[in-house]
C-alpha cells in the first residue's frame, strides 16, 4: 500500500468518524428525553373563612344578603330560631345568630 493510499484511508476512516459523531449530535430529540415538569397542583375546591367554626364570629363580608339562604326548606336545612338565619359557603351551609355567632354547621 504506498502511502497516497494510506493517507486517503485514513482520510476516509476520520470523515466517517466525523460524519457519524455529528450525524448523532445533529438528531431531534425525542418527546421522551424532554425533561418534565410536575403539574402544578389543582386550586383548591372550597377555602373556608377565617373563624368559620362553632362559637366564632362569622366574618362580616359572609353575612350579607348574598351568601344568606332563605329558602332553607328547599336545601332541608332545619328551620332556623328567630333572630338566625342560614348562610351559605360552599358546600356548607352555617347557621348564624343575630349576633354573627357561628351555631351550627350543616355539610353536604
Amino acid at each position: 500500500m504506498t502511502d497516497r493510499s494510506r493517507l486517503t484511508t485514513l482520510a476516509a476512516i476520520a470523515l466517517g468518524a466525523l460524519a457519524a459523531t455529528t450525524s448523532v449530535q445533529a438528531q431531534p430529540r425525542h418527546h421522551d428525553d424532554v425533561p418534565r415538569r410536575p403539574p402544578p397542583p389543582p386550586p383548591p375546591r372550597h377555602r373556608p373563612p377565617p373563624g368559620y367554626a362553632v362559637g366564632r364570629r362569622m366574618p362580616r363580608e359572609y353575612l350579607g344578603h348574598n351568601y344568606r339562604v332563605d329558602n332553607w326548606k328547599h336545601y332541608h336545612l332545619p328551620p332556623p330560631r328567630r333572630g338566625h338565619y342560614w348562610v351559605q359557603y360552599g358546600a356548607d351551609y352555617v347557621l348564624v345568630g343575630p349576633n354573627g355567632i357561628v351555631v351550627q354547621i350543616w355539610g353536604r
